[in-house]
């Protein structure tokens, strides 16, 4: 199901026995389309997208296989400067009204 602002909505098929929640505001629907997902390809994107993120070391496992030496130092050097000095730079303010 789904989860946010707008409430919680589970799919169909758990209607039947979940149908005690309605009175606590939660609704039973096409939950993919309300989603922005349509096809059945969307799901296989999302799902390829978890299996991805399953499969990859995760910052805490990479942190431990770290080693100090000087190309990761002067990487960091490079981007840390490089980000200030593009402070100063025009650059334009999106602004979402949410």
């Amino acid at each position: 199901g789904m989860v946010g602002f707008g409430g919680v909505m589970l799919p169909d098929f758990a209607a039947s026995k979940l149908a005690f929640l309605q009175n606590y505001g939660v609704e039973f629907g096409e939950w993919l389309n309300n989603a922005g997902m349509t096809g059945w390809m969307d799901l296989v994107g999302v799902s390829v997208m978890v299996g991805f993120v399953l499969a990859v070391k995760n910052s805490q496992e990479r942190s431990a296989s770290l080693k100090n030496n000087w190309g990761y130092q002067l990487g960091t050097i490079i981007i840390l400067a490089s980000g200030i000095f593009s402070l100063s730079r025009i650059s334009q303010f999106l602004y979402f009204q949410f």
